[in-house]
């Protein structure tokens, strides 16, 4: 089953979207959807349209998301859970069995706090596609009222060739940033279906800061990438 979208999208005030569509599979089959998060950050959402009908998950917290993750498994029920991934990452998982000729889109919504650290805040966004998507984007809002001093982007799958393809717009409080390969371009050779797009995409900043505003300083510590 071929992703034919995949979508990053982090705004200071909308939050943090994952949404996936997958081309209707030839025969009927379970598919999986997974995302890794941050240790710091939260479940907001997340939602499955299959066929034009939406289902929206319930949201729990861990231990009782796991005993109701093990109960509804057993008795053939869909459910996700998020398990540790890693020393700063967790993993969110999500298993569905599907009709051939399905449609299915899953959408995650999560919520970050960031922690300012060595002089700066970074916004790590893990991408595991494992094969060329049709329309695959990561785009970041980041809005800052007291104004943004710099912003930095890197990923560790950045080829030369890739490197123009991070556009980034910066003003005195705002902030835009995207990548949007193409099909070829995310393939590791010509006629392969193999991607190169594997690894973290990474966004570090600051905002200004002047001197005498102590209890500003102390506040802007923590950022939170919230949902509406």
């Amino acid at each position: 089953m071929v992703p034919v979208k995949q979508e990053w999208s982090r705004q200071r005030r909308t939050g943090n979207n994952v949404t996936v569509q997958l081309t209707p599979p030839r025969k009927s089959q379970e598919i999986f959807f997974e995302v890794d998060l941050p240790k710091t950050a939260f479940i907001a959402n997340f939602s499955m349209e299959i066929d034009g009908q939406m289902y929206v998950g319930d949201v729990k917290e861990k231990e009782k998301a796991k005993k109701q993750y093990e109960k509804a498994v057993s008795s053939g029920q869909t459910a996700g859970l998020v398990k540790a991934s890693g020393r700063k990452m967790e993993k969110f998982s999500v298993s569905v069995n599907i009709a051939a000729n399905s449609s299915v889109t899953f959408v995650l919504t999560y919520e970050e706090l960031l922690q300012r650290k060595l002089g700066q805040y970074e916004i790590l966004t893990r991408v595991k596609p494992e094969q060329p998507v049709q329309d695959f984007q990561i785009v970041t809002n980041i809005y800052e009222p007291q104004g943004i001093a710099f912003v930095e982007t890197t990923a560790t799958f950045l080829s030369n060739e890739l490197l123009p393809l991070v556009k980034k717009t910066v003003t005195d409080t705002k902030a835009h940033i995207s990548f949007s390969p193409t099909l070829d371009q995310q393939k590791k050779c010509p006629g392969c279906e193999g991607t190169i797009i594997e690894g973290d995409f990474i966004i570090k900043y600051d905002v200004k800061r002047k001197k005498g505003l102590g209890e500003v300083q102390v506040r802007s510590q923590q950022r939170l990438f919230s949902s509406t």
